[in-house]
């Protein structure tokens, strides 16, 4: 067996008409490992996380996540996968006709947890996001940066061994910013591989972990630590 949780082999992804996404892309992740991935916009960091989700399939390569090649598995296994992984979207993607309770707690609805027990779980990662006034309040009725943190109270809420954030603090302020990040740590230190993708420079060298850089598809660097990037 792999000792690595993650395992990406000479991965392209390509969209149409010819855009070149990813190319030739190999990276290995540990269980419990917490990292950026970082680049301009356009350098891949989106789509990388959706071949981690299996949201997109490679055009060439492999996508390995516990043993599981994406490529060869069924919509069964897939949705079986997407159980222990946790998305943080840029588009939020919460249900307009439930409360922010209730976009929170129904993450724990396939995972058979009673609704009392839900619904404290949730409120308590709700007021840990300083959202435990909203808790009765429907999304439409709440800024951008206040969805933003419903969508990762949501994602994280029944603790996935794997987090995957696509820039989930851009519409909040630096100070939001670090208990978000605290939250991710915390969640981390439980033993989830956290892997956020994000351009914040601030953010990338407060929490200093390691960090690929993406350019043009491609990994261009690999580094124990941001700061380590940083050195000439």
């Amino acid at each position: 067996m792999s000792r690595y949780l993650i395992s990406l082999r000479n991965v392209e992804k390509v969209y149409p008409p010819k855009y070149r996404a990813l190319k030739d892309l190999s990276v290995d992740i540990k269980q419990g490992e917490f990292i950026f991935v970082t680049g301009v916009s356009g350098a891949g960091k989106s789509t990388l996380l959706k071949l981690l989700f299996g949201a997109e399939y490679p055009n060439r390569g492999d996508v390995v996540i516990s043993g599981l090649s994406t490529a060869g598995a069924s919509r069964r296994d897939i949705r079986m996968l997407r159980r222990h992984v946790g998305v943080v979207f840029q588009d939020y993607r919460l249900l307009r006709t439930h409360t922010v309770l209730e976009n929170v707690a129904f993450a724990l609805e396939l995972s058979s947890v009673q609704k009392k027990a839900r619904y404290r779980v949730s409120f308590r990662l709700l007021s840990a996001l300083g959202l435990g006034d909203k808790a009765n309040s429907y999304p439409q009725e709440l800024s951008g940066g206040e969805q933003q943190r419903v969508a990762i109270a949501r994602a994280l809420v029944n603790r996935p061994a794997i987090v995957l954030a696509d820039e989930p603090t851009g519409n909040l302020d630096p100070d939001m910013s670090r208990v978000v990040f605290d939250v991710l740590e915390d969640i981390n230190r439980a033993g989830a591989t956290v892997i956020v993708a994000s351009h914040d420079i601030d953010i990338l060298r407060e929490r200093n972990r390691r960090t690929l850089l993406l350019k043009d598809g491609k990994i261009v660097g690999d580094f124990a630590n941001y700061l380590q990037s940083e050195q000439p």
